[in-house]
């Protein structure tokens, strides 16, 4: 290509770009820019809005469940749960939650570095009713020469139903201690 037809080709690239914007202005002309983008003369239909109605229930610690103790001959460990968080996304007829607990566990008079099972529970209630519960033993381990360790359990995929009563999530170590059911057992 030479440079006079080069320079021939960008005038006419550029004039019929100018004329196609023009037209876009143009009242009553018939032209739809959407036939360009779309293929067609409606644009795809936009997504459907947010649910604005909906607010994702922060998560409350349980009473009695902010600390766990490790007892026997005196206190050998204590966990205490140091942040909660939560997401909530809604997916048709279904709100999927996911909760994350934050927490340490510090030894005690009695206690020695070493592991230590965090029985961490969540529970979500449509006004009185349980819906869902998540149970997980975090096992954490004070390494030696420390004193306390960090850890970090998240629950994904926690999925009720959207329609009913006002949702509650609440976070705490499990009652029963340590004892949780062994993995494929259920508990009674």
């Amino acid at each position: 290509m030479t440079r006079s037809s080069s320079a021939l080709s960008k005038g006419l690239t550029a004039t019929a770009l100018a004329l196609l914007l023009s037209a876009c202005g143009s009242i009553g002309s018939g032209f739809e820019p959407a036939a360009i983008f779309y293929g067609g003369s409606v644009p795809p239909s936009a997504p459907e809005p947010e649910d604005t109605d909906f607010e994702c229930p922060a998560v409350e610690i349980r009473e009695g469940g902010a600390a766990h103790r490790f007892g026997g001959d005196g206190l050998r460990a204590q966990a205490a749960m140091v942040d909660v968080a939560r997401e909530c996304r809604l997916e048709g007829s279904n709100i999927r939650i996911s909760v994350g607990v934050e927490g340490r566990v510090m030894l005690g008079t009695s206690g020695a570095p070493g592991a230590y099972p965090v029985p961490v529970r969540i529970v979500v209630k449509r006004g009185d009713k349980v819906i869902a519960v998540r149970n997980e033993r975090v096992n954490v381990t004070i390494p030696k020469s420390e004193s306390l360790a960090s850890f970090v359990s998240v629950h994904k995929d926690i999925v009720v139903p959207r329609n009913g009563a006002e949702l509650s999530i609440s976070a705490g170590f499990d009652a029963g201690g340590g004892e949780m059911p062994a993995a494929g057992k259920r508990g009674r």
